[in-house]
């Protein structure tokens, strides 16, 4: 496109809430990948912690620095002394005893010291300390950007992965009840003796293995919701279609690999690595240089006892230390820090393989992607005109029950696989561009601050002395301690009404949901409705993902063929947490012209009852009201029924379906 070699094969994942009268508009509350992204950017703990830790590493360097810096120390001894003493004086004249003198006293004593030594060389330690410091800081912020795209690129799939599993929830809701439907109008004519015991049992079989998936599906589900509550902080709600990054991405697979070696964090880590343990080497060496310093010290004391009222002295000598030999303790250190420096820089050979390795392999799958995505809306178009074929031929008699569940079976089995494929292409698109070095909330434009680690670092670097932690970014006060005990409470505060509020809503149905692609320009920005990520950055209400604001009951046609009473349908207003589904904008706009949705859904009744609930098998019907052979099966509702495709001069519309029809 405009010159360039370059794909179109872009999709835009749409996941809408369709009603029987048409699309509904999606909630404004709803939430984008972007807004749960910057959520996690600024509140997922191990990405704070990450934080913490380079914070702590910005002190080697004043630790390093203070080998320039004088050391100072005054000492000081004090209290009383207590002096018994005899003496001896031999006689004057020979003959005379001699004498004996005892003095005893007793009387304070103190003394004080002020010493200063200033290191002059002492074989370039301290210059390759700093530099090695300095080099551990940088590793440290490298180490933080992996975090960090570690964050992002966990939160895009698990955002992708509730998106996906929703639909497939509903598909598997959806066909339990249309097995369920498939079953009745099979006992149906099971009485009047169209079909035979086997159909029934076939049609019997396949529900309950229905059924299992339901289970199976749901139970994913969960997982990907509590997932997704560890990532991101905040449960599920509302989540509107995201897009791929493509936009952010090299043209070709050799751009891809040259950018990750040369800007892929882990790959630049090691680099710093490497400068650490050369300079570690010469720190080592520095051991059998010379060592020169200067000491000053001033002292006085005061002795009465001793016949010393007061003594003052004052000293400045140089001191020169020449290391002859130390044991050899010195030169094994020596050897060993270049055996380390050795082992460094293997390992970043090794991570420039494993980079281009990962960058290969993403791309790869990106590009499988993309024609997954393309083959299984293909099979999903192809999958539903085969199943309306089977049903017309079944309704004069050329298709048995078995060739109905059949093609209603690949028809499920090709929506899957096209939710799957959807949400592969915007997950391998991340992983590229993680792979490259550039998932970032820069690059993504996430609507939240950009943590700043230099702040941290210029306010330690040349601290001489103080014992207060240093406020560092102020878009992320979480170095106060008393700001991390509040946060800590309120998040487990938050945390116990979240349990409460999702255990209240799990047994509450969801409505169905259609997925819809198609090509964008891939020279265009990538959009979703409400993609704008708001600036305070609000967490995402508990509940789930989005629900409409009210459903419509099942058509007439299909309560007319079931014998059992319709569930009530659940108002709008009650006080109920919203259920767990995905919102979808209904601008048509979003699509291109001429493109026609892949598969379209009518809402279903929502009821108040668990949505575990097993669907029940229902009576037989008298003979009399049996229906005729014709239309053994018009009253069964599809696995996602099917509406009718109106093609405008605008694009691709969806109509309620005709209940005439």
């Amino acid at each position: 496109m405009h010159g360039r070699n370059r794909r179109r094969a872009v999709i835009w994942t749409a996941i809408a809430v369709v009603s029987a009268g048409g699309l509904r508009s999606m909630p404004a509350n709803a939430d984008t990948i972007e807004n749960a992204l910057a959520y996690a950017y600024r509140n997922n703990p191990q990405l704070n912690a990450q934080r913490a830790q380079a914070r702590a590493i910005d002190e080697t360097v004043p630790q390093a620095l203070s080998g320039y810096r004088p050391k100072v120390a005054i000492t000081a001894n004090g209290g009383p002394q207590y002096l018994n003493e005899i003496t001896k004086t031999p006689g004057i004249v020979a003959g005379l005893p001699p004498t004996y003198n005892r003095n005893i006293s007793s009387a304070p004593e103190y003394a004080a010291q002020a010493g200063v030594t200033q290191m002059l060389f002492d074989g370039f330690v301290t210059p390759n300390k700093t530099r090695a410091a300095e080099s551990q800081v940088s590793n440290a912020r490298e180490a933080l950007r992996v975090m960090e795209q570690t964050v992002l690129l966990t939160g895009a799939s698990a955002y992708m992965d509730v998106v996906r599993d929703s639909v497939d929830v509903d598909i598997a809701r959806a066909n339990v009840r249309t097995l369920d439907q498939t079953l009745g109008q099979t006992r149906d004519r099971f009485l009047v003796g169209e079909v035979t015991s086997t159909d029934v049992s076939q049609a019997e079989s396949q529900l309950a293995g229905a059924q299992t998936s339901l289970r199976s599906t749901e139970a994913q589900f969960v997982a990907s919701k509590a997932l997704y509550r560890q990532v991101i902080g905040t449960p599920p709600t509302n989540l509107t279609p995201a897009s791929p990054v493509d936009r952010f991405l090299p043209r070709t697979l050799q751009d891809a690999v040259e950018r990750g070696l040369g800007e892929n964090p882990n790959v630049t880590a090691a680099t710093y690595g490497v400068d650490v343990a050369y300079l570690q080497v010469k720190i080592n060496e520095g051991a059998l240089f010379p060592t020169l310093a200067v000491q000053a010290s001033a002292q006085q004391e005061n002795q009465p006892p001793f016949g010393i009222i007061q003594q003052r002295q004052a000293t400045l000598l140089g001191q020169l230390t020449i290391p002859i030999y130390q044991g050899g303790a010195e030169y094994s250190l020596i050897r060993q820090s270049k055996e380390d420096l050795t082992q460094q820089r293997l390992s970043l050979d090794l991570i420039r393989n494993q980079t281009r390795q990962q960058i290969v392999q993403a791309w790869g799958q990106l590009e499988a992607a993309r024609a997954q995505v393309q083959s299984a809306q293909a099979q999903v178009t192809t999958a539903e005109a085969a199943l309306r074929g089977v049903r017309d031929e079944s309704r004069v008699g050329q298709r048995t029950t078995l060739d109905v569940l059949n093609a209603e079976q690949t028809a499920v089995n090709a929506r899957i696989a096209l939710a799957a494929a959807l949400h592969d292409r915007v997950v391998s698109s991340y992983a590229v561009l993680s792979g490259t070095g550039r998932l970032s909330a820069q690059v993504l434009g996430l609507g939240t601050p950009i943590y700043d680690p230099t702040i941290h670092y210029q306010q330690v670097r040349d601290a001489w002395f103080g014992l207060r932690t240093p406020e560092g970014d102020p878009n992320f006060p979480l170095s106060s301690q008393d700001v991390k005990l509040a946060h800590s409470a309120a998040a487990n505060a938050t945390a116990a009404a979240e349990v409460a509020a999702d255990a209240s809503t799990r047994t509450t149905s969801q409505p169905a949901r259609a997925i819809a692609g198609a090509d964008a320009n891939p020279d265009e920005p990538m959009t979703t409705a409400s993609a704008g990520a708001a600036e305070s950055l609000p967490p995402p209400r508990a509940g789930g993902v989005a629900n409409s604001s009210s459903h419509t009951p099942r058509g007439t046609k299909m309560a007319a063929t079931n014998p059992r009473p319709t569930p009530p349908v659940q108002p709008p207003q009650a006080a109920q947490a919203p259920s767990t589904s995905v919102a979808r904008s209904s601008n048509n706009s979003a699509l291109m012209q001429g493109a026609q949705p892949v598969v379209t859904a009518t809402s279903f009744t929502r009821s108040v009852g668990s949505t575990h609930e097993r669907p029940r098998a229902r009576e037989a019907a008298p003979k009399a009201s049996a229906p005729a052979k014709a239309n053994v099966i018009a009253g069964a509702q599809p696995i996602v029924p099917a509406s009718s495709f109106a093609r405008g001069s605008t694009g691709a519309h969806l109509r309620a379906p005709d209940e005439g029809s």
